[in-house]
């Protein structure tokens, strides 16, 4: 296979990408609730975790910046430009938001020189630092009946110069409850740890498979009680399972199943099936994550050929969500098409299809799945670095790796 041309420092042979790894992965987890206080504390402190990660990276010489994909992501600049210029009248347009996405989507152009190994150690780690979270998580859920949620949940009491702001990271179990969902200390959010536990465990399986691991991260998504992290791994993972051939793995995740069902009262188990009739219940989570972007869509975008073509302008899609008669959510998928047209989207779908063709597809598409879907993560420096470590880089570990060889394809 030819690849294009790409943009790079002096080559160096010994330096090593790990360490640029390990501090991604930090950065999209431990400090998650930490904001940049320039920000107004509505951006994470990965926002500059990762660009900064990255371009070191580059200038040590590990990574190298894609010619191609380079020039797709200048070609959706050229996009966001236009339509910022042409809807330069309307207040709700952010030149910040151009900046914003155009700095976090170009760390996506950016691939590993010869780091494999390097790779393969940050899955590992990944998936470890998951587990140890995991146990957290769970802890978490079990104690505040104890201790209280204060104590339970220390990350949410962070000094308010440094706490993260926009997220519901203190989520009742349910209406009125004074028990909380687990968001694994570190997370913005319960829905957060539910995707990141679920992407672990899609790399468990596509990797070690081992069931210890397994189990805890069944536990920790448990404790959540959140249903993006569940919907993506009930799609792909049930997938993998399947094609691996490994009975022993099936029988045992049958089982953890079966268990949840038997003792589903005493695990207050209802409190995530109860919501799948929220798809169709307007105000309800359910339905403004998944359902009210077609009605907003299908209110503005369609109104003339500008509008469908170039869309509202960047970071207007929030002002829009006061005058419609629910909850509204905006996803990744909506977000892209409501402020950049028609046109802005088929040019980033194309710059993220050159940006991960070389990706592992079994670890690719849960991956998609969640940014596409899961949340409004344009602009979203923890799901954007998760992109880069685990599928865009995380791939050249997969395609050498003997154990996966027989399990997954790759792109």
């Amino acid at each position: 296979m030819s690849h294009s041309p790409s943009i790079s420092t002096a080559p160096s042979r010994t330096a090593q990408v790990y360490p640029h790894i390990v501090v991604l992965i930090l950065g999209m987890t431990i400090v998650e609730k930490v904001a940049l206080p320039i920000t107004g504390n509505w951006l994470p402190i990965s926002t500059l975790i990762a660009p900064a990660a990255v371009l070191l990276a580059w200038v040590r010489g590990v990574v190298l910046l894609d010619r191609r994909s380079f020039g797709l992501w200048f070609a959706f600049m050229l996009c966001s430009c236009l339509s910022f210029t042409v809807n330069s009248t309307s207040p709700q347009v952010s030149l910040g938001s151009v900046l914003l996405v155009g700095l976090l989507q170009l760390c996506l152009a950016f691939r590993l020189r010869d780091g494999a190994s390097d790779a393969r150690r940050g899955l590992y780690f990944f998936v470890e630092l998951m587990f140890y979270l995991a146990i957290a998580g769970v802890i978490q859920f079990a104690s505040q009946r104890v201790v209280g949620s204060r104590i339970a949940f220390p990350m949410d009491s962070l000094p308010s110069v440094i706490a993260i702001n926009g997220y519901n990271n203190l989520n009742p179990l349910s209406y009125g409850s004074e028990i909380f969902k687990s968001n694994g200390i570190v997370f913005a959010e319960p829905s957060y740890f539910s995707q990141f536990l679920a992407l672990a465990t899609i790399v468990e399986l596509i990797t070690r498979q081992r069931v210890s691991r397994l189990i805890v991260f069944a536990a920790g998504m448990l404790c959540s009680y959140s249903g993006t992290g569940l919907i993506v791994l009930a799609l792909f993972g049930s997938i993998l399972l399947i094609r691996s051939g490994n009975l022993m793995l099936l029988v045992a995740c049958l089982s953890i199943v079966a268990i949840i069902i038997v003792f589903g009262s005493a695990l207050q188990v209802d409190a995530i099936t109860n919501r799948f009739s929220e798809f169709t219940t307007p105000n309800t989570s359910g339905h403004a994550r998944f359902v009210s972007a077609f009605y907003l869509i299908g209110r503005y975008s369609f109104e003339d050929y500008a509008t469908l073509l170039i869309g509202e302008g960047p970071g207007t899609i929030r002002s829009y969500f006061d005058v419609m008669p629910f909850t509204m959510f905006g996803p990744t998928w909506a977000k892209l098409f409501f402020e950049y047209g028609l046109i802005g989207t088929l040019v980033y779908i194309v710059y993220l299809a050159s940006c991960m063709r070389m990706a592992n597809a079994s670890l690719m598409w849960p991956m998609l799945a969640t940014y596409t879907f899961m949340g409004g993560y344009l602009a979203d420096a923890t799901l954007v670095t998760a992109m880069i470590v685990l599928v865009i880089w995380g791939s050249a570990a997969l395609a050498k790796q003997p154990e996966a060889e027989a399990l997954v394809e790759t792109g």
